[in-house]
């Protein structure tokens, strides 16, 4: 199978591929759903290092004996929005693995091959 990656770098030779093979696989609608894949990859990533530093704040808050429920109040909020980007994630990542279901298998030249195989050399 591709990774979503060979696919970004080479989408013109991945679409003439499928072409060629009569699929009807659109490559544009999987590199969208990649794109909204690797957005919501990153606002979780981002929403959990926010629920870290609160976390840290409510525990300095209770260690000096001060309220903390403006930060609890936050923590919640941010948990919500964590929970709801990682259920759109989900539902991008299973759409996008019932495309490379479906996906036939391409051709790769074997100088495209080789140099792939030079990129992971150290």
């Amino acid at each position: 199978m591709l990774s979503l990656k060979y696919i970004r770098e080479n989408k013109d030779y991945v679409q003439e591929s499928l072409s060629n093979k009569k699929s009807k696989t659109d490559v544009d609608k999987l590199l969208e759903l990649d794109s909204q894949r690797r957005h919501y990859l990153q606002e979780v990533e981002q929403l959990r290092a926010e629920k870290n530093k609160v976390s840290n704040t409510i525990a300095e808050l209770k260690k000096a004996g001060r309220v903390a429920d403006e930060e609890i109040a936050a923590m919640r909020s941010v948990s919500e929005k964590v929970k709801e980007v990682e259920t759109n994630l989900h539902l991008v990542e299973n759409a996008v693995s019932q495309i490379f279901i479906i996906y036939p298998i391409l051709f790769i030249p074997l100088c495209q091959l080789a140099k792939m195989s030079l990129k992971m050399l150290p």
